[in-house]
Formats: C-alpha cells, sequence, structure tokens
C-alpha cells in the first residue's frame, strides 16, 4: 500500500490534508479510499507524533458514514485516545498505547468482526422468571393482575414446552455428572 507521507512532517501532513479534502469534495461509497487516508494520517502520527491528520479525517467524516467507527479504529491501532477539551474534541496521544501499523493496514475500519454469539445462560433465565413470578403475584395480592384464563393457559404452556425442551440437556447433564463421579471413585479405589 502506498501512504500518503512524505519525508518531513509538513510535506507528509501538506499529502495528507491534500487528500482529506479530496475525499470531502468526492462521491460516497470510498471505504477502500477512507481506509489508505486513515492508514496515512496514522502512519504520520507514529512517525512523527502528530495525530491532527487523524482528528480531521474523523471529523470531515458524513455524519450519515461510519465515522464513529474510523474513531475507535484509531484508538485501538493507534496510541491515541479521542478527547474532549472545552468545545473541541480530538485525538491526543495514548502514553499506555502502542501504534499496530501492521494490522491496521490489513483490518480496514468499515469491516465489522464477527460477533459470537454469547451462550444461553439458563440461569438468567431462572432469575427472569423468579422475578416475573414475584412481580405478578404482589400484584395479584393488589387486585391489579389483569390474568384471564387464555392468557394464563399460553403462560402454562409456554412454561411447559421450556422445560420438555430443556429436560434432555438436563437428563445429559446429569448422566455426565454420574459419569464423572462414577470414574472419580474408580479411580482413587
Amino acid at each position: 500500500m502506498e501512504l500518503f507521507t512524505g519525508k518531513t512532517q509538513q510535506e507528509s501532513g501538506a499529502a495528507i490534508h491534500k487528500e482529506i479534502v479530496t475525499f470531502v469534495a468526492s462521491v460516497k461509497g470510498q471505504d477502500e479510499r477512507i481506509h489508505k487516508i486513515a492508514c496515512s494520517a496514522l502512519t504520520h502520527a507514529s512517525k512523527f507524533g502528530d495525530s491532527t491528520y487523524c482528528t480531521e479525517l474523523v471529523q470531515a467524516m458524513p455524519k450519515s458514514s461510519r465515522g464513529e467507527s474510523l474513531k475507535t479504529w484509531f484508538v485501538k491501532y493507534g496510541a491515541l485516545t479521542w478527547v474532549k477539551e472545552g468545545e473541541e474534541q480530538k485525538f491526543r496521544k495514548n502514553e499506555k498505547g502502542r501504534y499496530d501499523l501492521e494490522t491496521a493496514y490489513a483490518t480496514p475500519f468499515y469491516i465489522k468482526p464477527e460477533t459470537v454469539a454469547a451462550p444461553f445462560d439458563l440461569e438468567k433465565l431462572l432469575k427472569m422468571l423468579e422475578t416475573v413470578e414475584k412481580r405478578a403475584v404482589a400484584s395479584r395480592k393488589k387486585g391489579t393482575l389483569n390474568l384471564d384464563v387464555i392468557s394464563y393457559n399460553r403462560v402454562k404452556a409456554s412454561l411447559d414446552k421450556m422445560a420438555a425442551d430443556l429436560a434432555p440437556a438436563v437428563a445429559v447433564k446429569s448422566d455426565n455428572i454420574i459419569d464423572i463421579a462414577t470414574q472419580q471413585q474408580q479411580k482413587s479405589a
């Protein structure tokens, strides 16, 4: 990747600034170009300690674009932090951070990393059901529970189905526990 940098701070800054100005005037959908400019600005910040062009690019992003993603990208791969000083918002050097230019070049800001779904947490569901039960009982005692026969039957059917669907998983889990306990007893004998 050929970056927009120069041998001196002024040359590098002028090249990046020119690209930012050109970008602002250009049409939408130029994510690759934004990434190239961002990499150039990040390299400049790493080389010269000057994050001006990182800030300028984030501020130049149209409101409808992914400016927050770009800001997050700069913080993640640069030794930078986003600060608000009075009315001004800008990047500052993060003394604890480090630049990771190689990964930054290979990781465009506009590509969202895949998210892994959190595992189902039965304990959270049980706590939620206990809370709902307490609220329903309290409402019934106050006389404010609006529960007709049809609604009651729907709630009961849903809970019965959930219990039936979870039963095999519980049985398998119980068998595993029994198997583990048996193996441990056999090892100690």
